[in-house]
């Protein structure tokens, strides 16, 4: 009797044994797929390559259907164009090719506003009163930094240095 009950548990045991090895194997079998699937997605540059859409321009409209925002090509290079309700482009967002980058923001009757530029020579930001006349210029560029302030006219008023 007693050799039976070790002869079945043996039996047991080694039934349940190949069941976990299936188990892990088929675990292992899943993982080195992921692994496999997720370097040569990452290899590629997209890791869904169903959820990637091309184009050279993308529109977003309102309820109303006017373009509140652009997203494509210009003839300068990649940008970001943000409307507001009147059609009026309020944020710009651009990459201008071998000219470097440049965020500007303006106002409801596009003239006040502020440009940031950064290049290769180094950054700059102008700020623009309401009349669209440039009162305030910051540059940080590889020659030095400088600081300008301007008159209703445009003409400098003070600098630094």
């Amino acid at each position: 009797m007693l050799a039976e009950s070790i002869e079945e548990r043996l039996v047991r045991s080694e039934r349940t044994s190949r069941h976990y090895r299936s188990v892990l194997a088929g675990m292992g079998i899943a993982i080195l797929a992921g692994t496999i699937t997720w370097g040569v997605a990452g290899a590629t540059g997209c890791a869904h390559a169903t959820k990637v859409i091309r184009a050279d321009r993308f529109v977003l409209v309102d309820a109303n259907g006017k373009t509140r925002a652009e997203l494509g090509m210009s003839k300068d290079g990649p940008g970001l164009w943000l409307y507001d309700e009147n059609g009026n482009v309020r944020t710009m967002l651009e990459v201008r090719e071998g000219k470097g980058a440049g965020l500007t923001l303006v106002d409801d009757n596009c003239r006040a506003g502020a440009r940031l530029d950064v290049n290769k020579d180094g950054a700059g930001l102008v700020m623009c009163d309401v009349y669209g006349k440039t009162r305030v210029g910051l540059m940080a560029l590889d020659v030095g930094p400088g600081l300008a302030l301007y008159d209703q006219q445009g003409k400098a008023i003070w600098r630094a240095p």
